[in-house]
């Protein structure tokens, strides 16, 4: 009985061992499974990992491309660089590469073709990152990129106030029915009805002067604070009066060193041009010296001309043409374009403007002021733009007989400092429309202002 009772024990003992094996078994099943599941895990993490460097290396390589055309902000076949693997121009296939801690990117910078713009007008682009991870992975970023002018804004200006601080309002009544961007703070005076922003108002400032009751509501087509300043005066890009001299010798345009000039313009594509003595109040030019005839419409992407002192301008322009000066412009009568009609204030489109039929673009740039210096209802057809000085684009309104004529611009205004056109009783009320072919396009050789970036997009190509 004594064996019977070993064996038994024995038995069970054995049970117990056989019992303990299989679940020893079974948990190191569950243990080597726990393992594979976690290997898988680490892989894909590892490879989570490794696309989102390859992402980081391709937008290193974009933000640059927008950071060098930002800093020069001209075209990027423009674009001179120091010789060297990357050649001279920020254009072409793999025009920029380096290297990051997450990888490496190379970037390729191209006409948008979708994009059919003429010579010397706005160009677009598609700016290509291609990055690759240290473990080989590819990401791929897209942007749109368009370089607007200084003829895209209906009012653009570096300071919103008068040379002695005194600040400048948007009054009642007022209609800007057009890109607004300035670098200063914007000002906006309430009253009945109050002034009104038909499209985006931009500014630098991180804040908007309200007084008067006005309020946010004025921006019906949006309102964009901290944005990135224009450099109206070309202090870190370039002088963009001396931009369309360099256009102007380059391309065997018209360049004047000598003496003021009054350029007339006629509707069958010729201008005359004269030297003569700018004196008086309001200013005119006494004329002394020969006329001479040029053909503007010989011109195919249009015709730069630099003055180098002042010039007073007038007549109908049948073509395409920047006149720059160094010193003043001075607009005395209608200034027109051929291919545009001549509606009675209030100017609007449904009065019979057809912009649809103009054809015809001019740019005029002054270093020093742009002043209208009639006394009657003017009408000016152009893209206007002061790049310093402290008078801006302003008209001569000290006469109380002058009472409140319109005066009526299609085109843009650019200024360093935004000049007055009316000052109390006196002066010219405004009537501005937004040439808005300048969205698209522009006067030829006009002066570049930022890049848009616009529709982004990742692939793993």
């Amino acid at each position: 009985m004594h064996f019977i009772r070993h064996r038994a024990a024995y038995g069970r003992k054995g049970a117990i061992l056989i019992m303990v094996m299989a679940v020893f078994l079974l948990l190191s099943l569950m243990s080597i499974g726990l393992l594979s599941a976690g290997g898988m895990a680490g892989i894909e993490t590892s490879h989570a990992v490794t696309r989102m460097q390859a992402y980081w290396a391709a937008e290193a390589g974009v933000q640059q491309a927008v950071a060098l055309g930002q800093f020069r902000r001209i075209p990027y076949e423009y674009y001179d660089r120091p010789s060297g693997s990357w050649g001279n121009y920020l254009w072409g296939s793999n025009v920029l590469s380096g290297t990051t801690a997450c990888g490496r990117y190379s970037v390729d910078v191209l006409n948008d073709p979708s994009w059919t713009n003429p010579v010397h007008a706005l160009k677009k682009y598609i700016v290509t990152s291609h990055g690759v991870s240290l473990a080989g992975d590819k990401q791929t970023i897209t942007l749109s990129a368009a370089i607007m002018s200084f003829a895209s804004y209906l009012h653009a200006t570096n300071l919103e106030k008068g040379s002695d601080g005194t600040l400048i309002y948007f009054m009642q009544g007022d209609i800007l029915n057009g890109p607004v961007y300035v670098n200063d703070q914007l000002n906006i005076d309430g009253g009945s009805p109050n002034p009104s922003f038909l499209q985006l108002a931009s500014s630098a400032a991180s804040s908007v002067n309200y007084i008067n009751g006005a309020t946010s509501n004025v921006f019906q087509g949006g309102l964009a604070l901290n944005v990135l300043p224009l450099d109206i005066a070309g202090t870190f890009t370039s002088d963009h009066v001396r931009d369309v001299q360099i256009e102007a010798q380059r391309n065997g345009g018209l360049v004047l060193t000598n003496g003021n000039y009054q350029f007339v313009f006629n509707q069958n594509g010729q201008f005359t041009y004269q030297t003569g003595t700018i004196s008086g109040s309001p200013p005119a030019i006494s004329l002394s010296g020969p006329i001479i005839t040029n053909n503007l419409t010989a011109w195919t992407n249009g015709m730069p001309i630099y003055v180098q002192n002042s010039a007073f301008v007038r007549g109908t322009v049948n073509g395409k043409a920047t006149l720059a000066a160094g010193n003043s412009i001075y607009i005395a009568t209608n200034l027109v374009y051929q291919s545009a009609t001549n509606p009675p204030p209030p100017w609007t489109g449904a009065n019979g403007f057809n912009v649809t039929n103009v054809n015809d673009t001019l740019g005029l740039i002054a270093s020093n002021q742009i002043m209208v210096t009639s006394r009657i209802a003017t009408e000016i057809h152009a893209a206007l733009m002061v790049t310093s000085g402290d008078m801006g684009f302003n008209a001569y309104y000290n006469n109380t007989s002058i009472g409140n004529p319109y005066l009526k611009i299609f085109g843009g205004i650019t200024e360093y400092r935004r000049g007055i056109v009316k000052k109390g009783n006196n002066g010219f009320q405004k009537n501005y429309q937004f040439d808005n072919r300048f969205l698209t396009e522009a006067p030829p050789f006009f002066p570049y202002s930022l890049y848009v970036f616009t529709t982004w997009g990742q692939s793993t190509k």
